[in-house]
């Protein structure tokens, strides 16, 4: 009797320190997520940050039309609303965006850490770094210190609910299980144009599933809710197209297509998989064996006797499938733009997918030691990543600073707009920016906070 019970003990034991290393680094990443925000980050609005303005003083005339409207190709109305929110809680200090883009990803790395200790039957692996090192490594700059980018961070964390809901689901879901299937699938169109790309094969999923499965709901009232969600959300995506503005450029041809798509497949390992040299090319095809490394498993899971767990892999399937269009959906969309680093938050949870694929449908011997190659693949990739993120934080820093010394030396609105365009909004015409930047002085919120008319 004492040798099974030794080999329980050293696994509990195991399991305990495997568990506590996990956290730890999950700790440790976003508490450098928020460093960096106390150190770096200003009250300053950038980029898109800038569109908030107009609401945040109380000058948005039209706030339902303006929570609907296009920026670029997305309608965001959640994301807007979310972050007006918090502008307004915080007394209009651009800072709190930042902190809420970081909680977030930290909350949604944790549930992914949490539901790959479930699946195992109540165990952590040391492979599970691989939750942080997805989502919280400072590569993430864009993504953190543009609050804008809660769009994203939303967007992106939904199609992980979804991930969730599969892999620790089995249908006929719970009514509590249900309801979150159900609302997610109606914030995904109003989470911008990579929400609106997964509804689709979202309510395939759930429609597949109800009939399927009708006979043995828990609740009379499930089918008729699912329904309804799966109406609404159609509805929303045919409204999503009305009125709606192509900012794409023409065709930019299939070559640039593949080019595009290829980077964003290797933005899975974070923009160190995009980047255009050796190493770049070298972390991109790391990326393309990881991610389809699934069909091993998903074959078994595919093959399974239990109705269930079909549907369980077939799902996985489906979120396969949804991760394949909208690759080439941003490789048809930017292959005309340069480097566009915080597109490796929404191309992540794919290969949290393949990740959970291997936990789920791995043989005994083969599932950690793929797992552990994905912990490795990412932490080899961690370096580049920081380096990355000091880039861009380096020019932040310094565009933050230059604004910051004219707006002490007394310059005038005007001539704050004319100097710093470039960096704080370049891309939209300079009368619009003056126009915002009145806006905050005139409110003394922002950079003018505490500062006299």
């Amino acid at each position: 009797m004492s040798a099974p019970l030794s080999i329980n003990r050293q696994g509990i034991i195991f399991d305990k320190w495997a568990l506590i290393s996990v956290l730890g680094v999950w700790a440790g990443m976003v508490a450098a997520m928020l460093s960096w925000i106390a150190e770096y980050g200003r009250n300053v609005p950038w980029a898109e940050d800038w569109v908030m303005v107009a609401a945040l003083v109380g000058k948005q005339s039209h706030l339902m039309k303006w929570l609907w409207s296009q920026t670029m190709e997305h309608r965001a109305p959640i994301q807007r609303a979310a972050y007006l929110v918090l502008l307004k809680a915080s007394g209009g200090d651009f800072r709190i965006g930042m902190i809420a883009n970081a909680v977030a990803l930290g909350g949604l790395c944790l549930a992914t850490i949490l539901i790959a200790r479930r699946l195992r039957g109540g165990q952590t692996r040391l492979a599970d770094v691989f939750f942080p090192l997805v989502f919280l490594h400072l590569g993430h700059f864009e993504n953190i210190f543009r609050g804008w980018q809660l769009q994203f961070i939303i967007s992106a964390s939904l199609a992980c609910v979804w991930l969730l809901i599969i892999v620790d689901s089995r249908w006929p879901l719970s009514s509590k299980v249900a309801v979150i299937a159900g609302i997610t699938l109606v914030l995904l169109p109003l989470s911008g144009g990579g929400g609106m790309i997964f509804t689709p094969f979202v309510v395939l999923w759930i429609t597949a599933g109800v009939l399927l499965f009708r006979k043995s709901m828990t609740a009379r009232w499930i089918i008729p809710f699912e329904a309804a969600c799966v109406f609404i959300s159609i509805v929303l995506v045919i409204v999503y197209f009305v009125g709606y503005e192509f900012v794409t450029q023409t065709n930019p041809g299939v070559v640039a297509i593949i080019i595009a798509s290829a980077r964003f497949v290797g933005m899975a390992l974070g923009p160190a998989g995009a980047a255009k040299s050796i190493t770049g090319v070298l972390f991109c095809g790391v990326a393309f064996l990881l991610l389809a490394s699934m069909i091993i498993p998903l074959r078994y899971g595919l093959l399974n006797t239990c109705p269930a767990e079909r549907f369980r892999a077939f799902g996985l399937l489906i979120f396969a499938g949804a991760m394949a269009t909208s690759t080439l959906a941003i490789g048809w969309g930017r292959a005309h733009w340069g480097e566009q680093d915080r597109y490796a938050l929404i191309s992540a949870p794919g290969l949290c997918a393949v990740y959970f694929a291997w936990i789920l449908y791995g043989s005994e011997s083969m599932r950690n030691r793929v797992t552990i190659i994905f912990a490795i693949a990412m932490l080899i990739a961690l370096p580049f990543n920081i380096r990355r993120g000091i880039f861009y934080r380096e020019v932040y820093v310094a565009g933050m600073q230059a604004f910051e010394q004219d707006l002490r030396g007394g310059m005038s609105v005007k001539e704050l707009a004319e100097r710093h365009q470039k960096f704080l909004f370049g891309w939209v015409p300079l009368e619009q920016l003056v126009g915002e930047m009145r806006m905050l002085h005139q409110a003394r919120m922002g950079p003018w906070k505490g500062t006299a008319l």
